[in-house]
């Protein structure tokens, strides 16, 4: 009756935030998510997830920091992600405060945001949680007396809301729902809706399925979904191996864990654009 109590409330939960506006996620995905299909809404202590998911806690960690790097060779293409983040835990709240930095190489463009989250331990094992950031987006070099006049400064928020769900010790279920409102802007222009599956299928071996949403109404893409599946499997305590089917192709990934640092490695092929490159490395404390 316990058990079935939580699945009760956590589907209350889901129904009552499908009206809310969420967080626009271009290229903020750890590597490790893309060797799995880009099933990254239920992923544990990854410092980029929690731009996916607000009510992801990172449990029993202070201090965060992720990198990814991103290549497609074909087209010359790239761009590179720093995400940090200072973790608190009262009682059974979380807090995050964290900063993000990218470069896209080839738009010469940079982006930026601060981000605040809070989530909460509403039972033992499930999570509420809300994020806000303040995002900033110009090209790199640029100054106000520059005259550049490709893209000027642009300032915006946007915000998030999620559940995290441990059930059983061998299932995990997330929810979050997220978009983003630029300056001058009178509403959210892209919204994002993620529901993600996280099972364990035997000790080491876990498989992973996600649908995920994209609405984006500031250049006429319009709405768009998608279907994920991936697998991965522990070889010893330190290294791990994923495969994955993000939709748009194939996905296979290696990472090795020790200790306080992650490193890992992740490549997607079968694309229109060319086969395509992640490296990540995160360091927790």
């Amino acid at each position: 009756m316990y058990y079935i109590k939580k699945v009760i409330f956590i589907i209350v939960l889901v129904i009552s935030t499908s009206g809310l506006y969420g967080y626009f996620n271009r290229d903020y995905i750890s590597s490790s998510s893309i060797g799995i299909g880009n099933c990254g809404v239920v992923n544990d202590n990854s410092v980029i997830e929690l731009l996916n998911n607000p009510a992801l806690p990172l449990l029993n960690t202070k201090i965060g920091f992720e990198s990814l790097y991103f290549i497609r060779p074909v087209s010359d293409e790239g761009y590179y992600n720093i995400v940090g983040s200072l973790n608190f835990r009262v009682n059974d709240a979380f807090m995050v405060f964290g900063g993000t930095y990218q470069e896209i190489l080839t738009e010469v463009l940079t982006t930026g945001k601060y981000f605040f989250g809070f989530n909460y331990a509403l039972l033992p094992d499930l999570y509420l949680g809300y994020r806000i950031d303040m995002i900033i987006l110009q090209p790199s070099g640029y100054t106000e007396d520059s005259g550049d006049s490709l893209l000027i400064n642009y300032n915006g928020f946007s915000g998030g809301i999620g559940v995290y769900y441990y059930a059983f010790d061998y299932l995990k279920v997330g929810v979050s729902y997220n978009g983003i409102n630029l300056k001058d802007s009178s509403k959210y222009i892209v919204r994002v809706f993620n529901f993600g599956i996280d099972f364990q299928l035997t000790p080491g071996v876990n498989m992973y399925f996600q649908v995920k949403g994209k609405e984006d109404v500031s250049n006429s893409i319009g709405y768009k979904s998608s279907l994920n599946f991936g697998i991965d499997k522990e070889l010893n305590r330190y290294i791990k191996i994923r495969a994955g089917l993000p939709g748009d192709g194939f996905s296979l990934g290696l990472s090795v864990d020790y200790s306080f640092i992650k490193a890992d490695y992740s490549i997607k092929f079968g694309l229109e654009t060319g086969n395509e490159h992640f490296i990540g490395l995160r360091i927790l404390y």
